[in-house]
């Protein structure tokens, strides 16, 4: 049976807006989301505004992986680090996050893949990483559901997944315990300036004066885009329950639900949607990422 994506953990939204703020985060997605509560637990006063529902677009129908494996080399020091925090993040949360090391396999089929597994192990063999060739015997033990369809295999057993719609819920949630503005149903509309600096934030229910200038602190804006990466997932049940790792078969994840008996299944792509309520202003935006492009180029 085929499933939609999961239902995030509902998020009541606070009453009304702040008169003012040090810092306005538009989007609730899990960026959104983290960034007002390490805001809030370093004493800087947040409002998050989320146009639907926190987590309930791209930051609940990802992988849910945490890993290392196959990651840049110029990130695995950043995926190490961040290992760490998830190891203590339902304590510092109070919440669920789903997070256990449940290992991850990347699958190779063909000689292009197992080349450019070959070439990471290399790349990244300075950081002591616990990842490990598996073929053979070895592999059919490891993905029996899957006995004698890859060639090798790189597992890294201290890679782990999460359940992406409880995370940024639980960052919600907690950003607010620590006293952040949060805003559900209310999408930014526009920005107000002066003297060449962002000093109020235009939303569906008013537009008012939102930044302190105490101490000296800048009134800030941080936007998150809606959709990054991964765009769709669904569920499949029964769930073929022994995969018990994750797994990276080419264009698909799978990743085991906790507490269920189902496989997460998503479609792996890098793009970026982005939504616009007026023609003119997707044509605007087209013609400055052109001209940026060249400029690169």
């Amino acid at each position: 049976m085929i499933f939609g994506p999961p239902t995030p953990v509902p998020v009541t939204s606070d009453a009304k807006l702040p008169d003012h703020v040090d810092v306005a985060i538009v989007g609730g997605g899990i960026a959104g989301a983290c960034t007002a509560y390490y805001l809030a637990r370093a004493g800087v006063s947040v409002l998050m505004c989320e146009k639907g529902e926190v987590g309930a677009e791209q930051s609940s129908r990802n992988w849910g992986w945490v890993r290392k494996l196959r990651r840049d080399p110029l990130e695995v020091p950043l995926a190490i680090e961040s290992q760490r925090l998830w190891d203590g993040l339902e304590d510092e949360l109070q919440a669920p996050t789903g997070f256990r090391r449940s290992g991850i396999t990347f699958a190779a089929r063909t000689s292009k893949e197992i080349e450019a597994h070959e070439q990471w192990m290399v790349a990244t063999a300075a950081f002591g990483l616990d990842v490990r060739r598996v073929a053979g015997v070895e592999l059919d033990a490891l993905l029996p559901s899957a006995s004698g369809q890859w060639k090798m295999a790189l597992h890294c057993p201290s890679d782990g997944i999460a359940e992406p719609a409880l995370v940024a819920p639980a960052f919600a949630l907690a950003a607010r315990r620590l006293r952040a503005h949060v805003l559900t149903n209310c999408a930014v509309r526009g920005l107000e300036m002066s003297a060449g600096r962002v000093s109020a934030i235009i939303t569906e229910r008013r537009a008012g004066a939102l930044f302190n200038r105490r101490c000296g602190r800048r009134g800030m804006v941080a936007a998150f885009p809606e959709e990054w990466g991964t765009p769709q997932g669904a569920e499949y049940q029964p769930a073929p329950r022994r995969y018990l790792p994750a797994l990276h078969p080419r264009s698909l994840g799978l990743r085991p639900r906790h507490a269920h008996g189902r496989v997460v299944i998503v479609r792996y792509a890098d793009d970026l949607v982005m939504r616009f309520e007026k023609k003119a202003h997707a044509e605007e935006m087209l013609l400055a990422l052109k001209a940026w492009l060249s400029a690169l180029a």
